[in-house]
């Protein structure tokens, strides 16, 4: 079936590594990236979904004060340093867009084919999304999980996009560079590529829409 659109995750995708800038402002921060590693990375990267507090924070049923509430003294300190908007050490002060994904995205609106951006994404962390992936970028939905009570990998929030898109799964092509968000776009019917390197899975997403 003819890919018509394309659906673009946001954090390691449209912007500068996720876990990279999040170990790097730890490491600034004198936080223990050991600790966030173990908080935080079964929120942002595992499959499945359920009552966890951060599930819920990406849902947008909880603010992130009550995630960090959820935390011990120890782990909540850490964490506080960089993913508090509040912090001098926040990482997204100085989160870098992904200039060559970015400019893919023109490429595709410029094709003709429908975009969404679909991201799993925490209310108060929306403005930075907006500094780093700007309004103007051509996408023609805005897909966020806090905003509609669904996150990746559940098929929900990529129904939700197709929907606003209106394609079935099979017209849909997803980029993310979580394997289980990968895998739960291909779970649903849509092809799907893994960002490692960006100039690496443009190649391969400029192959699948010939």
């Amino acid at each position: 079936m003819t890919i018509k659109a394309v659906l673009f995750d946001a954090a390691g995708v449209l912007t500068a590594p996720f876990s990279v800038e999040l170990v790097g402002h730890a490491l600034h921060a004198g936080a223990d990236p050991d600790v966030l590693m173990n908080v935080l990375y079964p929120i942002f990267a595992h499959a499945g979904d359920g009552a966890s507090a951060g599930n819920r924070l990406e849902r947008g049923e909880i603010t992130l004060e009550d995630f960090f509430g959820s935390l011990g003294p120890d782990d909540q300190r850490h964490v506080r340093m960089v993913i508090d908007p509040a912090s001098p050490t926040f990482f997204g002060d100085s989160w870098a867009p992904g200039s060559e994904m970015q400019a893919f995205v023109h490429e595709v609106a410029d094709a003709g084919l429908s975009t969404a951006l679909v991201s799993n994404i925490v209310t108060e962390w929306i403005p930075v999304w907006e500094r780093v992936i700007p309004l103007d970028l051509p996408f023609d939905a805005r897909v966020y999980s806090c905003m509609i009570g669904a996150r990746k990998p559940e098929p929900a929030i990529y129904q939700h996009a197709l929907d606003a898109l209106g394609v079935a799964a099979e017209e849909a092509l997803f980029l993310d560079d979580f394997e289980a968000m990968v895998d739960g776009a291909r779970d649903l019917g849509m092809e799907a590529v893994h960002v490692a390197d960006p100039a690496t899975a443009i190649a391969e997403a400029r192959s699948v829409l010939g």
